[in-house]
């Protein structure tokens, strides 16, 4: 045991030096005589690649199968993926901060559109961010201060403390999610792939050294919310209808952006797209994230901002020089087996109230 606390706090110290991690936590149990086919009982869900077992469990004392990515990528070894959240009994599930969190930022989206002329000193103040720490590997998090300070003055109107920035002075303390917990164990391990703008109306796109373990596509989940209108309707909410309103228009504007640019070529993708409430997951693409396009007085502005942005962060991507007609260039693609989606797209149905 003291070996293995070792093994978790050097890693967990190797992670925020950012410095290479240290063995896979497989390899660790080899090295201690931990065998595969006990690893293989204790599993509580398995993760599929291709049809595979994605841990590469073979029953036999075999290391060189722990990780192998079907896709041929040698640099890149399964026990690298980043996992799905998990319920203690092995569920895969979505928090119901994630949900809420996107919720949030529907909401401001539509209180942005809505008046966008009342944010001319926002934007201003967020170019002027940009361009005075443009050269500072921080710079996220100065651009971070604007936006918090946005949503700020949007939703913390209920004066409860001196303090505007308080928590408690959230109109959003009037929304609850709950948790969305799967129904079965399964998982799917996901590569990256990222689609690029088409040419000639065909399709280009790069596979990626990224696996991610999502929820199968066509999969049903149940989670609740908890509405307060009696506190929501400082911003003018009313019903939990007007709320799924503004998260649907904010989901559609992050598509039709994309659409612009690689409709012709994914016409059947955007089409499915059209069904879609609200983006969930990781790497869905900043394009689902952003209030950018929502503040910026148009989209050509929107599209320098982001490229001057992504270049501090991705210097090696070229996104000044390559993110011509929109930035980030890439549409998130999901695939597997034959079919492909577009990533994180999720529908709601209420079923009860």
């Amino acid at each position: 045991m003291d070996d293995f606390a070792g093994y978790v706090i050097g890693d967990a110290e190797r992670q925020r030096d950012s410095r290479p991690k240290q063995k896979s936590i497989m390899q660790w149990m080899l090295d201690h005589r931990i065998s595969f086919s006990e690893v293989e009982r204790l599993a509580m869900r398995r993760a599929m690649v291709d049809g595979r077992d994605a841990a590469g469990l073979s029953g036999r004392n075999d290391s060189r199968r722990y990780g192998a990515a079907s896709s041929g990528n040698k640099k890149k070894s399964l026990n690298e993926i980043a996992m799905a959240v998990a319920l203690a009994d092995g569920r895969p599930y979505i928090p119901g901060s994630s949900i809420k969190g996107a919720l949030r930022t529907g909401i401001l989206w539509s209180v942005i559109v809505n008046q966008k002329d009342s944010f001319h000193k926002e934007w201003s103040k967020l170019k002027e961010t940009l361009e005075y720490h443009a050269r500072n590997k921080h710079v996220a998090d100065k651009l971070g201060f604007v936006t918090k300070e946005i949503e700020t003055n949007i939703l913390h109107v209920l004066g409860v403390s001196e303090k505007q920035s308080d928590a408690v002075n959230s109109v959003l303390r009037g929304l609850s999610v709950s948790d969305a917990p799967a129904g079965k164990y399964d998982t799917v391990v996901i590569r990256g792939h990222d689609a690029l703008p088409p040419r000639g109306g065909e399709r280009v796109s790069n596979d990626l050294p990224l696996f991610r373990e999502c929820i199968p596509a066509d999969s049903r989940l149940r989670f609740s919310i908890t509405a307060d209108f009696s506190i929501l309707k400082k911003i003018g909410l009313t019903s939990m209808e007007q709320i799924w309103e503004k998260m649907h228009a904010y989901t559609q504007e992050s598509i039709r952006l994309r659409e612009k640019v690689f409709g012709d070529a994914y016409r059947d993708l955007f089409d499915e797209a059209e069904e879609a409430d609200i983006i969930l997951g990781g790497g869905t693409g900043f394009l689902s994230k952003t209030l950018v396009y929502a503040l910026a007085p148009d989209e050509e502005e929107a599209r320098e901002f982001t490229a001057k942005y992504l270049n501090t962060q991705f210097s090696g991507d070229h996104h000044l020089e390559k993110d011509i007609r929109l930035s980030p260039r890439t549409l998130k693609l999901a695939r597997h087996d034959v079919e492909a989606w577009i990533m994180g797209l999720c529908r709601i149905n209420e079923v009860c109230r």
